[in-house]
């Protein structure tokens, strides 16, 4: 997202590796230059770039991982080779850190300062989401020593447990529930920079309690201890959360070419080139597309998903290769996309006039012979569909947090847990409906749709129904890896086999875990700008220690008894 503004210019030359010069007065609370530089502002003035740095800065750059490691894309360059589970940097705490959250430490205690705690509150679920969303990826993190716009700044800042973590997270969506019900002296929309909500109140109260019942559902593998997974108080949270697709969370763009008004994973986001194949995104993936030609898991009885033309595009050359029907959706299989380099077989390929250079993405004017590598010319993607223009890509997308959809499913997943089918199955139906109305599928189409899943009943519900739906409902959210993480990969989804290609050192062709299945990723790496200026805080970071490393809510531990009263 281009030109995000409003950010702690301090803050981003401390953590990009700026030197700081002490003096005497330099850490002293009145005069610090560690303390907020914005803050001569309204709250009013400071609530779009808040929400546009927490899903600009905030969502998008994390998802930039979790879209790949939930098998929804492959990615337009191998130098990140997050589809065969390497990395080479990773730089979203950078802009958390950076960008999104000191603009909400700011908004919390400027609607302090201004008898306004509706701007607070709003800081406060903001800054709740965001470090919902790093944590799942790391596991522990900085948040007790973060930037807060009161104290000055940590130089070298502790990390907080997960579990930790956690209970901070819940406490800033209390508060935050409790700010909404205070007397307020300036209205949250007073100059219509509330870009989410347009100042409805009940709509950021239904937001909070989405995101309480999202981080309550991550506690599945929690068996004890105050932690313990509860099924019925998260149904109870998805109670008081989104009731309609009118309460949806998101960001609205317009695709026009003005700060902030363009989708971060449409064409016009993803590079300089013109053509097919200049967005973020290479091509969806083949668990993916396969999931949406079958996503009621009736095999050999397939019903295609009305909803897969408004997300993946035919293959490009379907007529070269004789794809037609279903065949034209095609997705790549994870972990042989580029994979060091060509393979060196070529092979010549004959386009006639009106066919689309694999290179370029311009149409041949007239009959011409190529000779390329057949990885190339497979990488190009000319026998799938471009990943961008459609519904989840077009540069007037809507980029969503959390929906209504995902509400019922994480519903529909606490009723199965708890031996309830019946109301298991209710939900996953509404949760189906409500993600097909959203995105504008016709309603006959989905009358016709639901009379399939009306078929399964409720005798028939499974684990791996209600994630395969909840799946395609969470297209470009990071929390897709998070159940993928939460239900054990392989365990729950049937057709999810682990990227070709990975490092064998880390992750054994064999297989060898406790329970005698295959190692899965499970965490990311902190930035290595973290590790040189602070590593006396921060654990190992090698490849081999993070990524088969289960993060905290992933463990069934028993010690999780906290004082959760502080």
């Amino acid at each position: 997202m281009k030109n995000l503004n409003i950010i702690n210019g301090f803050l981003v030359l401390l953590l990009l590796g700026g030197l700081v010069s002490c003096s005497d007065d330099f850490f002293d609370v009145n005069e610090s230059e560690t303390k907020p530089s914005n803050m001569s502002l309204p709250p009013q003035q400071r609530l779009m770039a808040t929400i546009d740095n927490t899903t600009g800065f905030g969502q998008s750059r994390l998802s930039r991982e979790g879209t790949v490691l939930s098998y929804h894309i492959t990615e337009r360059t191998t130098y990140y080779s997050r589809w065969s589970w390497r990395t080479v940097s990773y730089a979203a705490e950078q802009y958390l850190y950076t960008n999104a959250l000191p603009n909400t430490a700011d908004l919390i205690v400027l609607g302090e300062e201004y008898n306004s705690p509706h701007f607070s509150a709003v800081g406060k679920i903001l800054r709740a989401y965001l470090f919902s969303m790093v944590s799942d990826q790391l596991g522990d993190i900085i948040m007790d020593d973060s930037y807060d716009a009161k104290n000055q700044l940590i130089l070298t800042p502790e990390l907080n447990s997960q579990k930790e973590a956690y209970i901070g997270i819940h406490k800033l969506i209390d508060e935050a529930l409790l700010d909404f019900d205070k007397p307020n002296a300036i209205d949250l929309n007073v100059i219509g920079t509330d870009v989410m909500f347009q100042g409805d109140i009940s709509k950021w109260k239904k937001f909070a309690w989405a995101l309480k019942a999202r981080l309550l559902n991550h506690m599945t593998a929690k068996e004890s201890g105050d932690f313990k997974y509860d099924p019925a108080a998260v149904v109870a949270a998805c109670g008081k959360a989104m009731s309609t697709n009118a309460d949806n969370a998101k960001r609205q763009f317009t695709g026009e070419e003005t700060q902030n008004n363009i989708y971060p994973w449409s064409d016009t986001e993803g590079g300089d080139v013109e053509g097919a194949f200049d967005s973020r995104a290479d091509n969806w993936s083949k668990f993916f597309v396969d999931n949406l030609k079958d996503p009621l898991l009736l095999n050999n009885e397939s019903v295609p998903d009305p909803r897969l033309p408004l997300i993946v595009q035919p293959a490009l050359d379907a007529e070269l290769y004789g794809l037609t029907g279903l065949d034209m959706y095609q997705g790549v299989p994870m972990g042989t996309y580029r994979e060091n380099g060509f393979n060196g077989v070529k092979e010549t390929v004959d386009f006639v006039a009106g066919d689309i250079n694999p290179y370029t993405g311009v149409v041949f004017t007239e009959d011409t012979k190529m000779v390329m590598d057949s990885t190339e010319y497979f990488s190009r993607g000319h026998q799938y569909g471009k990943p961008n223009g459609l519904f989840y890509t077009s540069p007037n997308s809507d980029w969503y947090m959390i929906t209504y959809a995902e509400c019922k499913f994480i519903e529909a997943e606490a009723n199965f847990r708890n031996g309830d089918k019946a109301a298991a199955f209710a939900a996953y139906k509404e949760g189906i409906e409500a993600d097909m109305s959203n995105m504008g599928v016709d309603a006959g189409d989905i009358s016709d749709y639901l009379t399939h899943v009306d078929n399964i009943g409720a005798a028939n519900i499974t684990l791996e129904r209600i994630m395969t739906q909840k799946h395609i409902a969470t297209v470009m959210n990071p929390e897709t890896w998070v159940d993928l993480r939460r239900v054990e990969y392989d365990n729950t989804f049937t057709r999810l086999k682990r990227p070709q290609n990975l490092n064998a050192s880390i992750f054994p062709i064999s297989g060898d875990e406790v329970d005698g299945k295959e190692v899965w990723i499970r965490a990311l790496k902190y930035d290595n700008r973290n590790i040189e200026r602070n590593s006396a805080n921060l654990p190992d970071n090698d490849d081999a220690s993070r990524f088969p490393t289960r993060v905290w809510w992933n463990t069934p531990d028993a010690d999780d008894v906290v004082d959760l009263t502080n």
